[in-house]
């Protein structure tokens, strides 16, 4: 069951309960340091997030030389669509709170324009991926895309 967990802003103000508000910079580094654990563990699963954890650390101890570049490309729905913002990102793909709320319109194109770009990828379907690839000594990174072009 999914425990409610809040992430706490500079200020000590609550601005979210949700995994799906950090970007994916701060999910990896969170996974070395322990720092949101609860919020990880209700975005990844429990095993998920114990292997995950385990797997970044085991790649941050990597030395980082410079092996063969691998560019992840997501799938088709695999990038996360919002807009950017200072602090924190409004994803809406794949943000389950705004699918509940029926924001998943906001990510039509209006008269052939929109403001949304992707932001990231689908972490828990991709970072497995990454780790691995950094684990075994290739210079891995994402390439997210706006799949609605």
């Amino acid at each position: 069951m999914a425990k409610k967990r809040k992430i706490v802003g500079k200020d000590n103000s609550s601005i979210g309960e949700s995994g799906y508000r950090l970007n994916d910079s701060e999910i990896e580094q969170a996974l070395l340091t322990g720092e949101h654990s609860g919020l990880l563990e209700d975005y990844f699963g429990e095993q998920a997030y114990i292997e995950l954890k385990q797997m970044s650390l085991e790649a941050a101890a990597k030395t980082r030389k410079k092996g063969p570049r691998v560019l992840i490309l997501p799938g088709i729905m695999g990038s996360k669509i919002g807009k950017p913002r200072l602090i924190f990102d409004d994803i809406i793909w794949i943000d389950p709170i705004d699918i509940v709320l029926g924001n998943l319109s906001k990510l039509s194109f209006d008269n052939g324009s929109s403001k949304l770009k992707a932001l990231g990828v689908v972490l828990f379907a991709y970072l497995k991926i990454k780790l691995f690839f950094i684990i075994k000594g290739y210079d891995a990174e994402f390439y997210p895309f706006d799949w609605r072009k």
